[in-house]
C-alpha cells in the first residue's frame, strides 16, 4: 500500500492588501487645471511675479485644519495613512461599489489663518483617475463669488481648482468634488492657496 505524501510546509504567497495602482506618485507633479496664463486672465491680466506656498493642506493623514477647516470623505473604499514615505497617504473611491456618489469635501475658515481683509483663495483637489470619470464640482454658500464649479470629465493625474473671489475673512466656505460616473479614482490632498502675486499692466 502506497504512503500518502506529507503536506507541504512551505508558506503560501501573501497577497497585497491595498489595490493595484497605488505606487508612489508626487502630487506636486500632477497637471493643474489653472495654469499661469489662465490665472492671469482670471485676475484681469498682469505679469506673474511668484507663487505663494499653500495656506493649508489636508489629506487622509491630516483631516483637520485651523478653526472650522476640515474634510469630509464620502463612500471611500479604502483609506490608507500608514504609507511608507515618500509615498503619500491616499483614499480610493469606486462608484460601482458605492450607494452614494463618492466625494471629497473641504470646509475652509479664513479667519482662523489670520486673514483680516478680503482675499481670493484657490481650493485645489489632487487626484488620480483610472481611465475617464465624470465629476461635479460644487461650492458655497450662496452669495459668494465662485468660479470653477460645474461638470468635469477627468483622467490621469490632475489638480482641480475652485476659486473663491474676494472672500471676507469671516465667511466660511465649502467646496467638494463628487463623482457622477466612471471608474476608480484616488484622492491625495486638498490645498487652500493664494493666487500668484501679479503686477498689473
Amino acid at each position: 500500500m502506497s504512503k500518502k505524501s506529507a503536506p507541504s510546509l512551505r508558506p503560501r504567497p501573501v497577497k497585497e492588501l491595498e489595490p493595484a495602482g497605488t505606487k508612489y506618485v508626487s502630487p506636486e507633479r500632477f497637471r493643474a487645471d489653472l495654469k499661469p496664463g489662465s490665472i492671469l486672465d482670471l485676475l484681469g491680466g498682469g505679469l506673474e511675479e511668484f507663487s505663494f506656498g499653500p495656506i493649508e493642506t489636508l489629506s487622509p493623514g491630516k483631516t483637520l485644519g485651523k478653526g472650522r477647516t476640515n474634510l469630509t470623505l464620502i463612500e471611500s473604499t479604502i483609506v490608507q495613512v500608514d504609507t511608507t514615505p515618500p509615498a503619500p497617504p491616499f483614499a480610493n473611491f469606486d462608484k460601482t461599489k458605492s450607494e452614494r456618489k463618492p466625494a471629497i469635501q473641504m470646509h475652509f475658515d479664513p479667519a482662523a489663518y489670520g486673514f483680516t481683509s478680503p482675499q481670493t483663495f484657490i481650493m485645489e483637489f489632487t487626484l488620480s483617475v483610472v481611465g475617464t470619470a465624470s465629476f461635479n464640482l460644487v461650492a458655497g454658500p450662496a452669495g459668494v463669488n465662485i468660479t470653477g464649479v460645474g461638470a468635469r470629465n477627468l483622467s490621469g493625474n490632475v489638480r482641480v481648482s475652485i476659486v473663491f473671489h474676494r472672500l471676507s475673512p469671516g465667511q466660511q466656505v465649502f467646496g467638494f468634488i463628487e463623482q457622477t460616473s466612471g471608474g476608480v479614482w484616488t484622492w491625495f490632498q486638498t490645498q487652500i492657496k493664494l493666487p500668484p502675486l501679479v503686477l498689473s499692466r
